[in-house]
């Protein structure tokens, strides 16, 4: 975003007055994308980024709240501030009913998934609260950590670990110990995977 938070909404109110109602009054506006560009990009690939624009995987959003309307609304990459087609719109009272958080920095509006970088954090709680959304709760951050925790992924990496370990010491001793430790691990994930198995089958035969 090229500007303050404040200076943002005053540009968005002076660039897209055509597309609310007269004396409607601006209270707050969130710029995101359908995707977070730097999650998925390394070393900063601007063409890729273009590539991903290109092939409408990519798209520009954002979210306005009014004393009167919500409106999620499509922008373009260089003009995040001005809107190029209203997708959605709710009045006011309704908002809260179509707009819910789903992490820190990211909103569902209407079905689509908005998501925005870490800055903006504040500025998105802040809007879905001032619209009656659903805001993010610990309970909720809690839930998202275990949902997004993968044991094996953490196994895998202490595997790779060891065996740098092993590279970097280039020893007998060392090779012995890397050798138990990964035979070790491979044989616990192993059994972890089996006990998630028949937990997952016991479930299902609840149901």
């Amino acid at each position: 975003m090229p500007f303050k938070h404040e200076k943002f909404v005053a540009k968005v109110r002076e660039e897209n007055s055509h597309h609310f109602r007269e004396g409607e009054r601006v209270e707050d506006a969130v710029p995101g994308q359908t995707q977070i560009l730097h999650k998925e990009m390394e070393g900063g690939l601007v063409d890729l980024a273009f590539l991903r624009v290109k092939k409408k995987k990519l798209g520009f959003r954002l979210i306005i709240l009014t004393d009167r309307n919500l409106y999620l609304a499509a922008t373009g990459w260089f003009a995040p501030w001005k809107i190029k087609e209203v997708k959605v719109s709710y009045p006011r009272n309704e908002a809260g009913a179509h707009l819910r958080a789903v992490g820190r920095t990211a909103v569902v509006v209407d079905g689509e998934r908005v998501a925005f970088e870490e800055p903006q954090e504040k500025h998105v709680r802040a809007l879905v609260k001032a619209a009656g959304g659903a805001e993010w709760t610990t309970a909720d951050e809690v839930r998202e950590v275990r949902a997004n925790f993968h044991p094996a992924q953490v196994l895998f990496g202490i595997v790779l670990g060891v065996l740098i370990l092993l590279f970097v010491t280039r020893s007998e001793v060392g090779f012995a110990v890397a050798t138990v430790a990964v035979g070790l691990i491979l044989i616990g994930v192993h059994l972890f995977r089996r006990a998630l198995d028949r937990r997952k089958s016991a479930r299902n035969k609840d149901r």
